[in-house]
């Protein structure tokens, strides 16, 4: 909506551009774009979306630390063995790439919750709070709006239909060849 204001005060006439609309417009986009953060955000969106990231950062930590650890185990027993299949070592992936790579998740999780724990804490719009939250949440990757859903496949066709009406018994022929219903 600042935005959309900002916007509109900029392109209107000069006659139309008032002084109080240009500092109503400077106090409340100042801080932003002070901060490098290129538009208004929406607040209660931001911090939707930071809650929804939340819980895929939890699963993505979950799952890195399982590779993680999965491969020092593996890689454990190799070396603990006599004498260890050459194949198999190779064939290990790098322990320490992945241990790195959960390091990583988890570091990045902790930014999360410290973004959705200040914007929680986060009252009104505006000031210099809400800008510095913003531009951490432009930096995180975090939007003001969830991502898109992509289109769902065409369903499938149905077969072709029975041309006769549904009876609601079955006929059964009898030896004699009368039909029972």
């Amino acid at each position: 909506m600042l935005l959309v204001s900002l916007g509109s005060l900029l392109l209107r006439p000069p006659h139309i551009y008032t002084p109080a609309a240009a500092s109503l417009v400077r106090r409340r986009a100042g801080p932003l774009l002070a901060c490098g953060v290129s538009g208004a955000r929406s607040l209660s969106g931001t911090r939707k979306e930071a809650d929804r990231l939340i819980s895929r950062a939890f699963k993505k930590t979950a799952k890195a630390n399982e590779r993680a650890t999965a491969c020092e185990r593996k890689e454990e027993a190799l070396l603990a063995a006599a004498e260890p299949e050459l194949e198999e070592l190779e064939a290990l992936p790098n322990c320490a790439e992945l241990r790195a790579a959960a390091v990583e998740e988890a570091a990045r999780l902790a930014r999360l919750r410290a973004l959705a724990d200040g914007l929680a804490a986060l009252k009104g719009a505006g000031g210099a709070m809400e800008a510095e939250l913003m531009a951490e949440a432009e930096a995180l990757g975090v939007a003001d709006a969830t991502p898109a859903r992509p289109e769902q496949a065409p369903k499938k066709a149905k077969g072709p239909r029975r041309q006769a009406p549904r009876v609601p018994y079955r006929t059964f022929v009898a030896s004699a060849g009368a039909e029972v219903r």
